[in-house]
């Protein structure tokens, strides 16, 4: 086992089974650098001294040109975080599955808790009166301030801002595919609309269906939004059927994880997954149909695979586990095997 890429440690062997927790992960409230849990919590700065909001949503620096170099990806593609004081304990763990949405893509990206020793550059999340994350890896504490916790997909997509993606319309080829609507555009707020030049990756179509997509009445200047009067983004003609799709917060779309693997890379065999919870009507390992067993999971799977395990209760004690060389990553909580 020595010899192995292993990511957890057995910590307790009896006759009642083994348990097992994720070395290098501590739990978020006690990542480095977290102070103790305010009561009650005060919403921080929506807008950190030195910093502008553009876009609605995006902060940049005060010194910087709108015509700077492309965003700067996170080496590794491992971004450290920390929670500020004001940061409850269960929007904490409602932003740790905001974040499992991009852990588990596919994608080689994974946030990870910033500790002693690890995470010169990191984010630190707070509450706020709003939502808003700098592109790319930008320094030591940058901001994700939100105040949308039970919103997985607009947390999803402030930490998709993050890791160096812009908004799917401020594409330089939006034009073919969507009319940006001035006219209803509220009066200060035209810049949120401006197109971007310098993209990490934009190698997949213009996707409609990208949690990155403002919806069809942002920053609209009608007091009740009526359709037919009021779009401040109008779908082209062949695209009309996306007009009341556009700006979904409820799931990543397959160009969003394909250009986030396209920027950071993947597993050229991918992650498989094994979930005790699920029953799907078949078990490939996907994260749509994962594996309930590590016994079926290490049967099928080759070696050297990536499996993700959610923490709970498995009943294989006797039964061959554990015995295929891999990383095996669990992100909150502990297997315990029976």
């Amino acid at each position: 086992m020595t010899s192995r890429r292993m990511t957890f440690q057995c910590l307790l062997a009896t006759g009642l089974g083994v348990a097992i927790l994720i070395l290098g992960a501590p739990s978020a409230a006690k990542a480095y650098g977290s102070p103790e849990l305010e009561d009650p919590p005060v919403p921080k700065s929506l807008v950190p001294p030195g910093y502008r909001l553009v876009h609605g949503d995006i902060l940049v620096p005060d010194v910087e040109a709108r015509s700077g170099g492309a965003p700067i990806p996170w080496s590794d593609g491992i971004v450290y975080f920390e929670f500020d004081g004001n940061v409850t304990s269960t929007n904490r763990q409602l932003m740790l599955s905001a974040m499992d949405e991009w852990n588990y893509s596919g994608a080689d990206v994974q946030f990870v808790p910033r500790t002693v020793g690890n995470g010169s550059f990191y984010v630190h999340i707070q509450l706020s009166d709003g939502n808003n994350a700098a592109i790319g890896m930008q320094g030591a504490g940058q901001t994700i301030n939100i105040v949308s916790w039970g919103s997985k997909f607009i947390m999803a997509h402030e930490l998709c801002h993050t890791l160096g993606f812009w908004h799917e319309q401020s594409r330089t080829d939006r034009d073919t595919f969507v009319d940006i609507i001035t006219s209803n555009i509220e009066s200060g707020h035209e810049h949120n609309f401006d197109k971007e030049q310098n993209w990490l990756s934009q190698s997949t179509s213009y996707d409609f269906d990208s949690v990155m997509h403002y919806g069809q009445f942002t920053f609209t200047d009608c007091l009740i939004p009526t359709p037919g009067l009021c779009e401040t983004i109008v779908c082209r003609t062949g695209y009309e059927g996306w007009q009341w799709f556009i700006g979904q917060k409820d799931h990543l779309s397959s160009n969003d994880i394909q250009d986030m693997k396209n920027e950071y890379g993947s597993n050229s065999i991918g992650p498989r997954y094994i979930d005790w919870t699920v029953s799907p009507s078949a078990e490939d390992g996907s994260l749509r149909y994962p594996f309930r067993s590590f016994a079926l999971a290490e049967a099928t799977a080759p070696d050297n695979s990536e499996f993700w395990i959610r923490g709970g209760t498995y009943d294989e004690l006797g039964t061959t586990i554990l015995d295929k060389p891999g990383t095996y990553r669990v992100h909150n909580g502990l297997v315990r095997v029976q």
